[in-house]
């Protein structure tokens, strides 16, 4: 017997803290999605579980290493086996050690690589059959300005948003024959609560780009214009 509610889509939101993760994945749940959370910290992951389902929604959390390949991979077998093919997929996780890149040990670099971009790719793959089998799907993409503005100092992490950015134009392509739409949201600013780039506004466009018959590649996500004096 099917453990999961076939009635409901299902998305997974990789990458969740306190931030954009959790905004969108409160945004999905309260569309009626069933929403499985991944993160490394299985606490944090049952409180926002616990903050969800008591609004009476849909989430769980699972606990992964989203720069671990084999973790992240096992871990989206299990949400599958458990809730069913994934409808609409979010990658958010990201990592970034300080500096400049001359100075950025190799460890350092390959981490943040890791889960800026390997991540990702493992986790599309990893969703792929069961999207196939749905008929289409959505990939969504975390990104940010420095894919197109790099900046010193945030070397590894431009780095990896432009890697992100060049995987969401190549995985739109291929995919595009499977119905599988991708879409990277890049998001112009620093995320903060009291920014034009709050985790709740981020989730909302995310939820907007998700309900378009057509997703654009890229949506560039700016501050709101100043009103004319």
């Amino acid at each position: 017997m099917k453990r999961y509610v076939e009635t409901m889509k299902l998305a997974v939101i990789i990458g969740v803290g306190d931030g954009i993760g959790q905004a969108v994945a409160t945004k999905f749940a309260r569309a009626g999605y069933q929403v499985a959370m991944v993160a490394r910290h299985a606490e944090k992951l049952e409180q926002y579980s616990q903050r969800i389902q008591g609004s009476g929604y849909q989430a769980r959390g699972y606990s992964a290493d989203a720069g671990d390949p084999q973790s992240l991979k096992e871990t989206l077998k299990q949400i599958q086996q458990e809730l069913g093919p994934v409808d609409t997929l979010v990658y958010n996780a990201a990592s970034h050690h300080p500096g400049e890149l001359v100075t950025l040990s190799d460890e350092a670099f390959l981490e943040d690589y890791r889960i800026n971009v390997l991540g990702a790719f493992v986790a599309v793959r990893a969703v792929l059959e069961g999207m196939r089998t749905l008929g289409g799907g959505t990939v969504l993409l975390t990104g940010g300005g420095l894919a197109l503005r790099p900046q010193v100092g945030l070397g590894s992490l431009s780095m990896g948003k432009a890697g992100l950015r060049g995987l969401a134009f190549l995985l739109a392509e291929e995919l595009r024959p499977y119905n599988i739409q991708v879409s990277t949201i890049t998001v112009m600013g620093h995320v903060s609560p009291t920014t034009p780039f709050s985790p709740d506004r981020i989730a909302d466009k995310f939820w907007e780009i998700h309900q378009m018959p057509v997703l654009p590649v890229e949506v560039q996500m700016a501050p709101d214009p100043e009103p004319a004096t």
